[in-house]
């Protein structure tokens, strides 16, 4: 694993006002962009070791995954929830009919009330 950050890797920080934050107990925070690029935040990491090996594994993950898949991915970030609760509604193969219409029922008179703009 790497010991160093490289540009654009992302960062790792304490979110207290702790005067000394190297003695402070509170947890690590990582920040860093996903392949979507929206900015992500990962809490709970006890040492700055710790924080810097997850960093390090995100930025791995993101660099050795496929053009094609994180494209895919990022598509799929910019579409609309009510977009995509429709097409994953006609993908659902093994619902019985009655299912369906229960489960559209529910999107519609209770989720996508609230959701339908949202990107995903």
């Amino acid at each position: 694993m790497a010991t160093q950050l490289i540009r654009g890797m992302g960062s790792f920080l304490k979110n207290c006002a702790c005067s000394r934050q190297n003695r402070c107990p509170d947890p690590y925070v990582v920040r860093y962009r996903d392949a979507t690029g929206r900015q992500c935040e990962e809490t709970g990491y006890t040492t700055q070791q710790s924080a810097l090996e997850r960093l390090t594994k995100i930025c791995h993950d993101k660099r050795t995954t496929p053009r094609q898949q994180a494209d895919i991915k990022r598509e799929i970030g910019k579409e609309r929830f009510g977009d995509y609760a429709s097409t994953w509604l006609s993908r659902q193969r093994h619902y019985a009919p009655g299912s369906i219409r229960s489960v559209r029922q529910v999107l519609n008179s209770q989720v996508l009330r609230v959701l339908e703009s949202r990107r995903g």
